[in-house]
């Protein structure tokens, strides 16, 4: 099953995973890109963050080129900011409109998964969903131990 990782990562966990995920399928991957980048870190990062989380802001990409036609499977991840997917993966669902294709989800968070999960599902619709799976802490986590989870996953899903 040919397949691409769609992923925003500010902090680096979820490139972490991303990359995982590339070398266990031999899936390709598009790192979204905001026009204005966030701040990294400090107080600014987080009420940046938090304020286009909670309003639902959909910040502007950088452009990107894909083709969803020439992949079976999009797995879709990214970091959870104030309870909900990080608004670079939303700028992308709304910017690139598909259906029919299967789909997995994957977050990265410190305090929560929150809505995460539920508001990408409602965002693909259109799509069988097969699997999610959080990663709590990713950056602290036992590499073996996050691996493991990984790839236990990563097999379940590509026997769907």
């Amino acid at each position: 099953m040919k397949a691409i990782v769609v992923y925003y990562s500010l902090d680096g966990n979820s490139h972490v995973i991303a990359e995982r995920i590339k070398s266990t399928l031999g899936a390709d991957t598009l790192k979204l890109e905001l026009v204005e980048s966030m701040p990294k870190q400090g107080f600014m990062k987080m009420f940046q963050g938090g304020k286009q989380a909670l309003f639902g802001t959909m910040p502007a990409l950088k452009p990107y080129r894909l083709d969803l036609d020439q992949y079976e499977l999009l797995i879709l991840g990214g970091p959870v900011w104030a309870g909900s997917p990080a608004p670079a993966l939303m700028s992308f669902l709304q910017q690139t409109k598909f259906s029919g294709k299967k789909a997995a989800l994957f977050c990265c968070h410190a305090g929560g998964k929150g809505m995460t999960f539920s508001k990408l599902r409602d965002a693909l619709k259109d799509n069988t969903i097969l699997g999610e799976i959080d990663f709590p802490n990713a950056g602290k986590q036992d590499t073996q131990e996050l691996n493991a989870k990984l790839d236990a996953w990563l097999k379940d899903i590509s026997a769907r």
